[in-house]
């Protein structure tokens, strides 16, 4: 999972990156890590419900139910924004689906 933070927080740079260069000197210095700030959790808010399926479906194909652990992944994943997708964790899941 450390590998997905790490990949949206690449990306959180980037973006802030982009604003950065729209934003004046003054504006940048006092709002760059409230900026990064909003982004990191607006990312991690997108992220959770994926994240959260992807350890429940171990869960319960461990337990046998694995039809049904597939299920709830690729409802999850389908349903999840393509920016999460491109991510560590998107590649986590469609590793596991592809078991």
């Amino acid at each position: 999972m450390s590998n997905a933070i790490s990949g949206i927080s690449n990306m959180v740079a980037v973006f802030v990156l982009f604003i950065c260069l729209w934003l004046s000197p003054s504006q940048l210095c006092a709002s760059s890590e409230e900026i990064l700030n909003q982004e990191a959790q607006r990312r991690h808010t997108l992220a959770k419900p994926l994240e959260d399926a992807l350890k429940s479906s171990v869960l319960m194909a461990q337990q046998g139910n694995v039809l049904e652990a597939c299920d709830l992944l690729e409802k999850t994943y389908s349903a999840t924004s393509e920016s999460i997708k491109q991510t560590q964790l998107g590649a986590n899941v469609r590793q596991k689906l592809s078991q």
